[in-house]
C-alpha cells in the first residue's frame, strides 16, 4: 500500500510541508459556492504562504469557466470541510494530486498521471 493509500485510509498522516491549516485558502468553483454543487473534483498545485494550492470544482464546469478567476472564489480549509467533511481524508495529500468520485456517497478515488 503506497502512503497516499494510507493516509486515505486515516492509517498515518500526511508529511509536514504538505500539512494545511484551517486557515489556509483554496479556490472553490462558483458552482459549488453559490449554486450547491457538491465537491466531486479536487486538485492540487503547489502550495503558497495561506495557499493551501487546493482546487476544488464541481466537475461539471466548462472549459471558459475553467480559465475565468472569476468564477472561482478563496475559501478557508474550515470552510471547505464544513461543506464536506470527506475531503479532510486528502487534504493533506502532496502537490500534482488530484481526486475525484462520481457522487457524493461515493469514495474519493487518486487520479493517476497519464
Amino acid at each position: 500500500m503506497d502512503d497516499i493509500s494510507r493516509i486515505l485510509n486515516g492509517e498515518m498522516a500526511a508529511p509536514g510541508p504538505t500539512q494545511v491549516s484551517d486557515a489556509d485558502l483554496l479556490l472553490v468553483s462558483d458552482r459549488i459556492v453559490g449554486g450547491g454543487a457538491p465537491i466531486l473534483f479536487m486538485f492540487r498545485d503547489i502550495p503558497d504562504d495561506g495557499d493551501s494550492g487546493w482546487v476544488l470544482l464541481a466537475g461539471t464546469e466548462e472549459d471558459a469557466e475553467l480559465e475565468d478567476a472569476s468564477k472561482f472564489e478563496g475559501k478557508t480549509v474550515a470552510w471547505a470541510l464544513e461543506q464536506d467533511p470527506t475531503i479532510g481524508a486528502i487534504l493533506g495529500a502532496p502537490a500534482d494530486s488530484s481526486f475525484e468520485r462520481d457522487s457524493i456517497a461515493a469514495e474519493w478515488v487518486e487520479l493517476e498521471e497519464a
